[in-house]
């Protein structure tokens, strides 16, 4: 658990195992409110979907066709 808040060279910690004490199974009612604080504190700051479209050529071996959808 302490191992959560390592930081490294720069002196950044580590998104993964903060967030990974939610999955600690802790009933202590100051826990449980920092955790709750941890999940309202995560903001999704952007997201994107995307489809890689392959054809086989005669060898066997996958080529990737680019698609700009945005163009369409």
């Amino acid at each position: 658990m302490n191992s959560a808040f390592y930081v490294d060279k720069a002196g950044n910690i580590n998104t993964a195992r903060i967030l990974g004490l939610r999955r600690l199974d802790i009933n202590d009612p100051q826990w449980r409110r920092a955790m709750e604080a941890i999940t309202d504190s995560i903001q999704v700051s952007g997201s994107k979907e995307y489809l890689r479209v392959y054809t086989r050529e005669p060898g066997g071996e996958y080529r990737q066709v680019a698609l700009d959808v945005a163009a369409l």
